[in-house]
């Protein structure tokens, strides 16, 4: 028996030409899981377009399990204020139509900076220089306390101890080099109401800029206090 037959009818023919294929797999339609996974990251990654960081927000999805009804509209959020710059946080997210549920998702916001090593040892005391630094980029949850991470902040500064090669360097390992010497002599200025009167003092103290230290005025021994200006020069008012 012959089965290859010819079909005869057009409309049959018609109707097996153009009828869709069954799809394999479809695209599944988002529940309520899904867009409160969704409002959060958008949420959080809203608050941080202007940080200064490259910011990454990470959420942890709910178990799978968990039914919620698709909303019919975007779910409303609300987070603790103000937001940590890196750390752990938790979002509420919130649908009352058609059904009013209510769900709290953790999450994780890193941020991408950049630390400063040493290159090498740096002795205290020693000035610290450029080429004595090196970056690197890392993501974090918690920056460790203190890092600097802004390289101006670091170069001519002085180790106020001993930096190990290859260590994070942190604010409390660096103060301001001297401007003023203990036993110096220096030429201060004295600023009175419309003048301005130049004296020779001796330094009674060590003085870093923007430090106020003793002196003592060469000539007439009277003890007095001067600020040291940005510029390295002693003022008295």
């Amino acid at each position: 028996m012959n089965f290859l037959k010819p079909l005869k009818s057009p409309l049959v023919w018609l109707l097996l030409t153009v009828s869709p294929l069954p799809c394999a797999a479809t695209q599944p339609v988002a529940n309520g899981v899904d867009q409160a996974v969704a409002a959060a990251k958008q949420e959080l990654e809203a608050a941080f377009t202007d940080s200064e960081n490259e910011v990454r927000v990470d959420i942890k999805e709910p178990d799978r399990r968990l039914t919620l009804k698709n909303c019919h509209h975007t779910p409303t959020t609300n987070t603790a204020k103000p937001l940590p710059r890196s750390g752990k946080v938790t979002v509420k997210v919130h649908c009352d139509q058609p059904a009013e549920w209510s769900i709290y998702l953790p999450a994780t916001i890193q941020r991408h900076v950049t630390l400063w090593s040493s290159r090498q040892n740096i002795d205290r005391g020693a000035l610290v220089e450029a080429e004595d630094i090196g970056s690197s980029g890392h993501w974090l949850i918690d920056v460790p306390a203190g890092a600097v991470e802004q390289a101006e902040e670091i170069v001519g500064m002085v180790a106020r101890q001993s930096i190990q090669s290859g260590k994070v360097i942190k604010y409390r390992q660096l103060e301001q080099p001297l401007a003023i010497h203990k036993g110096q002599r220096v030429t201060v200025a004295v600023k009175e109401p419309g003048f301005v009167l130049a004296t020779e003092v001796i330094a009674l103290e060590n003085g870093t800029l923007g430090a106020t230290i003793k002196v003592r005025n060469a000539r007439t021994e009277k003890l007095l206090s001067a600020k040291v200006d940005t510029s390295g020069q002693l003022i008295i008012n």
